[in-house]
Formats: C-alpha cells, structure tokens, sequence
C-alpha cells in the first residue's frame, strides 16, 4: 500500500509544472524597473497583474491600472446623414 502511495507522489511530482521567475532572481528593484521601461507602460502592467511581490518592486498601484485601463470613445457623425446629431445654438458656435 505504501509503495502505491509513493509511486503516485512521484507521478504527481513529475507533472507538476515548476514555476520559473527570473525578476526575484534581480536583486535590485533599479534594475527590474529599466527591465520594465524597456516595454510598453499597458503591456508591462498586463505581465504584473498578478504578482504582488513586482507590483510592490515597481510601485505600481490602482491609479497605474486605472490609466492604462482608459477607452477614448470618438464620435463621428456623417453630414447631413440622418439629420442634426446635436442640438446646439449657431451663436454657441
């Protein structure tokens, strides 16, 4: 029985994927932050998400999710089209 329990720790430790994180490996958060500054602003926040101990090393907080996270809508209407898109006064002009 014992020997069953051992062959499967053994599977199981065989198929376990091991994490490899080469930024702990960077002693320095100086140099992790030139590694980041080398990327796009968004793109290196994507990568961050969900490392805490980075987020802390590179001093990223909400409002850095919040400003990379903005949509700019633009509206464009189409002349004379379907008629007057906004109601505004021609002295408001």
């Amino acid at each position: 029985m014992e020997s069953s329990n051992l062959a499967y720790k053994e599977k199981v430790e065989k198929n376990k994927v091991k994490s490899i994180d080469k930024f702990n490996d960077l002693k320095s958060d100086y140099f992790l932050q030139k590694v980041f500054s080398n990327l796009e602003r968004k793109k290196s926040i994507n990568i961050v998400k969900y490392n805490n101990n980075i987020k802390e090393r590179l001093n990223i907080n909400i409002n850095d999710y919040k400003e990379c996270s903005s949509i700019i809508i633009e509206i464009k209407p189409v002349d004379n089209k379907c008629g007057q898109f906004i109601n505004y006064d021609k002295k408001d002009e």
